[in-house]
């Protein structure tokens, strides 16, 4: 331990890569400020390079040097290096404990081809899909008929890795498919070409050790509209409580323990279902590290219950050994 006037310094890593640095340096912010009114903590400032440097009070350090005066970090960082297991593993290799999941996990989870896989094989329903990758563009028109001639009529395309909204579209019919596939592709290695599923997009927060319980699900929450009139997905947008019915929440709150089970989860997570109006219940994604700012869906899933952003961060604090 390395206590400084009897508190525990608590790193709290922000930044990352620039697509989503903005978002993680509000996340960052937002954890530093309530751990620095604790009594308990003392929170430590690291702010990630796009290059992967770490900054403490404007200066490099590294891992060896740093982490020995810091008891436990809590991470921020969007996107590759925060998200996929990257930091958790430099982070364990030098005993420091955080709130994020195990590496492994964290890689498997980022990868949605992985993940639907393992929870498929959970028995948990997933959309049929097909992967893309950056040498099928050489026959973008002999791919979309090969996947039309598997499901269809209406697609999701989206990137292989990651949880980013802006890069997921709904393609209304095959003709349109190589030119989204493309567009994907243009910026990630892979993607994933989903049917479509046709009801209600859904999203929880799972915890554990939230207020007793060993892992507490928050209400489900929907989005009004799921994709904007360009197929993108919607960003940033106001949820309100599922129109479902009760039976279908429990149904779906079920499937949300089994998710977390098969995806050998151990922290915070948000997960997003999508619900047909008779009632099954499909598998979209788990988000491992949903940010916690202003718009965000996990903070509108707190807001939910009355969960405040400082009562949510310090579970997850209280429970790092």
């Amino acid at each position: 331990m390395s206590l400084l006037g009897g508190k525990e310094r608590i790193a709290v890593f922000r930044g990352g890569e620039r697509a989503t640095n903005r978002q993680s340096m509000e996340y960052g912010a937002t954890v530093l400020a309530l751990l620095s009114r604790s009594r308990r903590y003392t929170p430590v400032d690291v702010v990630v390079a796009p290059n992967g440097e770490w900054l403490h009070d404007g200066l490099v350090v590294s891992p060896t040097t740093f982490l020995p005066h810091v008891d436990a970090a809590y991470l921020t960082v969007l996107g590759p290096y925060g998200e996929d297991g990257q930091l958790a593993r430099v982070l364990e290799q030098h005993g420091v404990p955080h709130q994020t999941e195990k590496p492994y996990t964290a890689l498997e989870t980022w990868q949605k081809d992985l993940a639907t896989e393992r929870v498929r094989s959970a028995g948990v329903r997933i959309p049929q899909r097909l992967i893309a990758h950056a040498h099928s563009q050489s026959d973008l028109h002999g791919l979309s008929t090969r996947i039309q001639e598997l499901f269809g009529p209406t697609y999701v395309v989206k990137p292989v890795s990651g949880t980013q909204r802006d890069s997921v579209y709904l393609v209304a019919n095959g003709a349109q498919l190589p030119a989204v596939i493309a567009q994907v592709l243009s910026v990630h290695p892979a993607c994933l070409i989903e049917e479509y599923i046709d009801g209600q997009a859904v999203t929880l927060a799972s915890m554990p050790g939230m207020r007793g319980e060993k892992l507490y699900h928050t209400p489900l929450l929907q989005w009004q509209h799921q994709f904007a009139t360009d197929g993108v997905l919607e960003n940033n947008e106001v949820l309100q409580p599922a129109a479902l019915s009760r039976e279908h929440k429990r149904t779906v709150a079920e499937i949300a323990d089994n998710v977390y089970k098969a995806l050998d989860l151990t922290g915070s997570v948000r997960t997003d279902f999508q619900v047909t109006p008779a009632g099954q219940v499909y598998f979209l994604e788990t988000n491992t590290l949903a940010p916690l700012t202003a718009e965000s869906a996990l903070t509108q899933t707190l807001n939910a219950v009355g969960i405040t952003p400082e009562e949510f961060v310090l579970t997850q604090v209280r429970a790092l050994r």
